[in-house]
């Protein structure tokens, strides 16, 4: 899937079309986009986006981030791997 995304500088393409991410979203994309092939736990993707891991409320940021991205992916870009984390295939 990542093949028709390009990370262009600190831009995200697919295709000729530039998709235009806020900057949680970007540091999300780009904590998914340099673990792929592996998947990120949430930890992991709380701490690399936002800084020390508050577990409950910043678990609740980190799923409405990632369905905001996802929104705006190619579908089936991101996957959830349920009570663990995400990655981009």
């Amino acid at each position: 899937m990542d093949s028709e995304l390009e990370l262009k500088g600190n831009r995200l393409w697919a295709g000729d079309a530039e998709i235009i991410l806020s900057g949680v979203e970007y540091n999300l994309f780009l904590a998914l986009w340099n673990c792929r092939g592996h998947l990120a736990f949430y930890d992991e993707l709380i701490e690399r986006v936002w800084g020390p891991v508050d577990q409950q409320g910043d678990l609740h940021k980190l799923h409405q981030s990632i369905s905001r991205l996802r929104a705006k992916l190619p579908p089936g870009t991101i996957y959830t791997r349920k009570n663990l984390g995400y990655g981009i295939l």
